[in-house]
């Protein structure tokens, strides 16, 4: 593995925790995922320490077991050279409550809990839950109890606590890859590539990955399925897909700048946040400029959500993709801003919608690198459907 997408590291002391963290590694480790561990660097020889410190700022996240032994500590003469190569990082330290005169006693396993917070690291800490076994060399005295309970303290002193007790190996794979160690998989295998007629976008998933999808999605349900024994199905009616109405009214204005900004011409690749409560008509209205740009040559519509591969020949026009609910859709949304924010320019126009009920100012912290590329669009709710309506509608 020359060069992995991913690089993790698994903290713990080996005769409590070996086989969790054994097993662990043996299910995070891929083609593209490295999974490493204290005694990769300890049976190499020279200053351990050191070559902790260099993995973990590189890594992108660590898992710290929280138990009751220690393990061993760093002489010294290495945390003295630590602070010496990095002096922000005992700064780092002291200001989040740990002296420097405290450093000297962590051990190699709680310094690598200490490294990823100095080094500003995703840190995931699980301990496991009464009763479990912990390996045949499992010793723990009163002093390791003891120091362990510090270390414990001085990580709720920060907010920095360990998640539901784990209850056996399988409990404990389910719980870190629905967490941080998911995120930071989910960041890393994602990427966008941008042709003269193409365009492709890949997320991160478990398991197989499945055909790429071809085009973006604009599918329109028959209203005829949308009717039971000849009664309306009132949560089928709202639904935009099932366009209800052939013809949006009141939204002419709200349409208009969706298209002109989308046909302004310009080849600076740009997003728009469509903002509102939900069953506003987000999506419908979204849909309806998708329609409205295909047939006029776009290659248009939304990205799906049970797709993690996208690969599109893009139309003369340009290329317009919805992204529907893009908070529930993290890996992949920041995957966009951060190919736009860093795109000056595309082989044709690039535009994405977002359609949000999360208002701008909440998108603003990730949307700022766009600089100006990122505009905004809040539309009103609509008068309340009449049920009475409804029925007039199913008998005409």
């Amino acid at each position: 593995m020359a060069d992995p997408s991913v690089r993790l590291f698994l903290s713990c002391v080996s005769d409590e925790f070996g086989a969790y963290r054994d097993a662990l590694r043996k299910a995070l480790t891929g083609p593209d995922v490295a999974v490493k561990i204290q005694e990769d660097f300890k049976n190499r020889g020279g200053d351990t320490l050191k070559m902790l410190e260099d993995y973990i700022e590189h890594c992108h996240a660590v898992v710290h077991f929280l138990g009751d032994m220690t393990g061993s500590a760093p002489a010294a003469v290495s945390v003295d050279d630590l602070l010496k190569r990095r002096p922000g990082l005992e700064a780092e330290l002291a200001r989040r409550g740990f002296p420097r005169e405290a450093l000297n006693a962590l051990t190699y396993t709680q310094w690598e809990a200490w490294l990823a917070i100095g080094l500003g690291k995703d840190l995931l800490i699980v301990e496991p839950a009464a009763g479990v076994d912990r390996g045949p060399r499992f010793d723990a005295t009163e002093d390791s109890k003891t120091a362990q309970a510090a270390h414990r303290a001085r990580l709720k002193a920060i907010d920095r606590y360990p998640g539901p007790p784990f209850t056996s190996v399988d409990n404990l794979v389910a719980q870190i890859v629905t967490s941080a160690v998911l995120d930071a998989l989910a960041r890393a295998r994602s990427g966008i590539e941008v042709g003269a007629r193409a365009f492709r976008l890949w997320t991160f998933v478990f398991g197989p990955a499945g055909e790429p999808a071809t085009e973006p999605s604009l599918d329109w349900l028959d209203l005829a399925d949308a009717f039971e024994d000849g009664e309306p199905n009132l949560f089928s009616l709202l639904r935009w897909d099932y366009g209800l109405v052939e013809t949006l009214y009141g939204r002419d204005d709200d349409l208009k700048k969706i298209l002109d900004w989308a046909e302004s011409g310009s080849k600076a690749p740009s997003a728009r946040l469509i903002t509102g409560e939900g069953g506003a008509g987000k999506t419908r209205l979204a849909a309806e400029a998708a329609k409205i740009l295909r047939d006029r040559g776009w290659t248009a519509g939304f990205l799906p959500r049970r797709k993690n591969a996208f690969n599109f020949a893009v139309g003369d026009k340009g290329l317009f993709l919805i992204l529907d609910y893009p908070e529930e859709q993290p890996a992949r949304t920041a995957a966009i801003l951060k190919d736009l924010a860093e795109r000056k320019a595309a082989p044709y126009p690039l535009r994405i919608l977002f359609l949000s009920r999360r208002p701008f100012l909440d998108w603003e912290g990730e949307t700022t690198m766009l600089q100006g590329r990122f505009g905004r669009q809040e539309i009103a709710a609509p008068a309340p459907l009449s049920v009475r309506w409804l029925r007039v509608f199913s008998l005409s």
